[in-house]
């Protein structure tokens, strides 16, 4: 499993670029997480200090076209974006067929015909009516506007630390080491 992330303007510290943890792919267990059925995961706030302890994350900064690579289970989060500047990048995930991926994104209806172009590619996507889709987003925000840090023109992010308003550390189910190219 591997993440490509396409960087669209420039990364920095100051704008929330990436927060990686090197090496948190090389023990990643599900007992890790801290599941919540209708957003994502987190990990346990725990091993989070514990792992601050003895190596501490970093955060990935690149100039606009750039492309990082990272293995999806890499600890990662969003980081606030303390900037009058948008920080955008597309993400793709790659999996091979064979591993058993229960990741899946949620799409708007209609927009099928841009993800399943390919018979060989399979799209890991639910396509839902657009309010069911905004409403998702939606919750989202909530989500990041309890922490109470608005970022400008969009979601209000997560505290420096990286947790979320219950002490947990965002993550999805990915691990791995950070290559810049």
């Amino acid at each position: 499993m591997v993440a490509a992330q396409w960087v669209l303007s420039d990364f920095s510290a100051d704008n929330g670029a990436t927060e990686v943890w090197p090496g948190s792919h090389l023990f990643a267990d599900a007992d890790e997480h801290v599941w919540d059925p209708e957003m994502q995961m987190w990990i346990k706030d725990e091993l989070v200090k514990g792992r601050a302890q003895t190596r501490p994350p970093l955060q990935v900064e690149c100039k606009a076209g750039g492309v990082y690579l990272r293995d999806m289970r890499l600890w990662h989060a969003g980081m606030p974006n303390k900037s009058d500047e948008d920080r955008i990048m597309l993400a793709c995930g790659y999996t091979a067929r064979w591993y058993n991926c229960v990741g899946r994104v949620t799409l708007p209806k209609g927009v099928e015909h841009l993800y399943e172009s390919t018979p060989e590619v399979e799209v890991m996507a639910d396509f839902v009516p657009l309010e069911d889709f905004l409403a998702v987003r939606h919750k989202i925000d909530r989500l990041y506007n309890r922490t109470g840090l608005d970022v400008p023109g969009g979601l209000a992010a997560e505290s420096k630390s990286g947790s979320d308003p219950n002490g947990q550390h965002p993550s999805s189910d990915s691990n791995g080491l950070v290559q810049k190219m």
